[in-house]
């Protein structure tokens, strides 16, 4: 079975290992994310300060760790084990990326999705209330536009 494996601190779930796992790993644990069913393959993870969101083949998208800021996008306080993101299931995400403590999901038809903190209005939503449950954000040619982009520390 494909599986991810995560390794570093652990105190906030973000690795997605189970409570019993809580702490710094500085070795892959070989049952990371294994509540995931067999028939879903992790295709991309991304991460933010004390969180990690996952794709998986199916188009859903899951989440563990910190949720103080909402960022796990879904009613969980904190997860030590992956949760799915309950507003995006059926969508088809195609790509997730983070920031510190927010989240964003694209789907095959170009529709954004983000949550968490927004308290510097990084959502880009016209206002700086956070947002626990992702909110679709619809601009044209979105796919295009995140695609030019490089990659960098600060997102």
């Amino acid at each position: 079975m494909p599986h991810v494996v995560g390794w570093g601190r652990a105190v906030r779930g973000q690795l997605g290992l189970d409570d019993e796992y809580r702490g710094s790993h500085a070795v892959p644990p070989s049952l990371a994310f294994r509540k995931l069913s067999e028939e879903n393959t992790v295709v991309m993870v991304a991460c933010g300060a004390d969180f990690t969101i996952l794709l998986l083949k199916s188009g859903d998208v899951f989440a563990s760790g910190c949720n103080l800021a909402g960022q796990l996008g879904n009613s969980a306080v904190g997860a030590f084990s992956a949760k799915p993101v309950p507003a995006l299931a059926g969508r088809d995400a195609l790509k997730v990326a983070c920031g510190a403590q927010h989240a964003s999901a694209v789907t095959h038809t170009g529709e954004a999705f983000l949550w968490g903190l927004n308290d510097s209005g990084q959502l880009g939503l016209g206002h700086r209330k956070p947002c626990p449950q992702p909110v679709s954000l619809p601009p044209p040619n979105l796919l295009k536009t995140c695609d030019s982009f490089p990659q960098s520390e600060n997102r």
